[in-house]
């Protein structure tokens, strides 16, 4: 079973027309296992797949995987208006709508 310590983007604020680079932190607490794990965002009530990586994992390994979110997912042309802020967190699945994630906004 993977369980999902943190998600650490670089800064809290990005500019439109930045990139974001970002640090999930994840251990594995069942069997060695090959996973995929994602950022997710969401601009109001339902998460969108953002970026993805697959990765091998050992059992009890604490793994940090490194994502960059490209500079035209927060943008209007992605979301179809122009964003503000963004939630993001990270998991091998879709969250669910009562799902808390870290605010990023958008300047």
């Amino acid at each position: 079973m993977l369980k999902f310590y943190d998600i650490i983007p670089t800064k809290h604020s990005v500019h439109r027309g930045e990139s974001l680079n970002i640090l999930g932190i994840v251990e594995n607490n069942g069997e060695d296992t090959h996973a995929t794990i994602s950022v997710w965002g969401r601009e109001s009530e339902d998460w969108v797949l953002l970026v993805s990586k697959e990765i091998d994992i050992v059992t009890g390994e604490h793994k940090h995987v490194y994502f960059t979110i490209d500079r035209n997912l927060f943008s209007e042309g992605f979301w179809g208006e122009e964003p503000e802020e963004i939630e993001i967190c990270l998991s091998d699945k879709k969250p669910d709508k009562l799902q808390s994630g870290v605010l990023i906004v958008i300047v």
